[in-house]
């Protein structure tokens, strides 16, 4: 009884597929000779390995297009990071990372306590602005001295 074996090839842009089919005589087949329903499942075989094959082929592409949209809106933003960057003063740019955000540490601290400082400011004012003294003139009349800011 003789086997006899013969491969396919399927070729698709990225990947290619091969499909071995068998030629079996009648008499080795334990159900006799049905060659329709054994060829209908080779055939429904092949489908679905086409089929399968076909969907990770599409799959591996809205990958790559994914994988291509995040690459250019990173060079984008690293472009964007660059034009801004040529707006810093050169020393700026020569600092390390920790030393600007020490930078930013001490300015954020001064601006507080400049804010403090003028909140005390405006609570003098107001205080001085309610001060009021009434004077006897030595003719009689009364004054009244108010600071008017």
């Amino acid at each position: 009884m003789d086997v006899k074996q013969k491969v396919t090839y399927y070729r698709f842009p990225s990947f290619l597929i091969y499909v071995t089919f068998l030629f079996v005589p009648c008499s080795m087949l334990s159900n006799g000779c049905k060659t329709e329903e054994f060829q209908d499942d080779v055939d429904r075989s092949i489908l679905m390995d086409l089929q399968a094959a076909q969907a990770k082929f599409d799959n591996m592409k809205q990958r790559k297009s994914n994988i291509v949209l995040e690459n250019d809106k990173l060079r984008e933003s690293i472009e964007l990071v660059k034009t801004k960057m040529t707006d810093f003063k050169p020393e700026l740019r020569k600092m390390d990372g920790k030393s600007l955000e020490e930078e930013l540490k001490v300015l954020l601290s001064d601006k507080a306590g400049e804010t403090e400082y003028l909140q005390s400011l405006q609570v003098q004012i107001t205080r001085l602005k309610e001060i009021s003294h009434k004077v006897m003139c030595s003719c009689g009349a009364e004054y009244i001295v108010i600071l008017d800011l």
